[in-house]
């Protein structure tokens, strides 16, 4: 049987932002800076860190990914979410309705936000994964 690797990628913490937060957060006029791109075409990890606080802690040096989008989201574990006092969603990416909010903290300015997914849905990587392995037997 011929070896096949397939590459599988995690992000147990890290924020979307829309351009309106990342200028409160950092400052009017900014623009994300990238530290290396992600899997995903045209996605980035970037050198921006932000601290989301909970009712219980905060988390300090949380990534944000780029580009700037619709809406702003927290994504953490489970661990992650209830070390910080938050109820355990899963969720799809995109899907935060109903969810709890959290306060998220740059060196510029704070916001508040209501609604935001916790933890992400292994299915959909599941789905990458699985895209990826009929991918290469398929060459």
């Amino acid at each position: 049987m011929e070896k096949m690797e397939v590459l599988l990628e995690t992000s147990a913490r890290h924020i979307h932002v829309t351009q309106e937060a990342l200028e409160t957060l950092f400052g009017k006029g900014h623009e994300l800076t990238k530290k290396k791109d992600l899997s995903q075409p045209g996605q980035f990890a970037c050198e921006e860190r932000v601290t989301i606080t909970g009712p219980k802690r905060s988390l300090a040096n949380v990534s944000i990914l780029g580009p700037v989008r619709p809406a702003t989201q927290v994504e953490l574990s489970a661990t992650d979410a209830r070390s910080i006092g938050c109820p355990i969603f899963v969720r799809e990416s995109g899907d935060i309705a109903g969810t709890p909010g959290c306060k998220i903290t740059g060196p510029e300015g704070e916001i508040e936000i209501s609604d935001i997914m916790l933890c992400a849905s292994p299915r959909k990587k599941v789905v990458n994964v699985l895209r990826q392995i009929l991918e290469k037997l398929s060459d």
